[in-house]
């Protein structure tokens, strides 16, 4: 019997709910179902409640869950060549106008923006077919350009 969940993990017994593959059943939803009463999260969210409920996962590499956080030191922001997945930290670039990342305008989330990384979510989108895109509808503030300096933002 293998894990019927794989993710990558935040430490060694946690794992992170933003990017994972889960193997649905039958059996699993009714026991997701019955404990969703009964379990506890952790920290009040899906990733809380779901570590509770899968303790016997399989671990992905990190690489296929980049958090998109920078620190102080790290004044490019730029990604590393070999991740797999972004995890996108702060405002998500559907959040944000197309042509730079917003959490530059906020000071207590600059650490989660990446011009990088925004152009990256947003190559990957425009390459999606019509028929993908169809089925997300982006607030219409996507659509507008405005007039900033280069850089980021105001």
């Amino acid at each position: 019997m293998t894990p019927q969940l794989s993710a990558s993990s935040n430490n060694k017994v946690l794992f992170n709910s933003g990017v994972m593959l889960i193997e649905p059943s039958q059996c699993m939803f009714e026991m997701l179902m019955q404990k969703r009463n009964t379990l506890v999260s952790y920290n009040g969210g899906d990733q809380g409640f779901l570590n509770e409920a899968f303790t016997w996962w399989h671990r992905w590499p990190k690489k296929t869950n980049f958090l998109k956080i920078f620190y102080s030191n790290d004044t490019k922001h730029e990604l590393p060549n070999s991740i797999y997945a972004i995890h996108y930290l702060g405002l998500k670039p559907w959040m944000c106008y197309r042509d730079y990342d917003c959490n530059w305008d906020l000071l207590d989330h600059q650490a989660y923006a990446s011009d990088m990384a925004h152009r990256r979510w947003w190559q990957v989108y425009e390459s999606m077919s019509q028929k993908i895109k169809s089925t997300h509808h982006l607030p219409q503030l996507q659509n507008i350009v405005p007039c900033l300096p280069k850089g980021h933002g105001f």
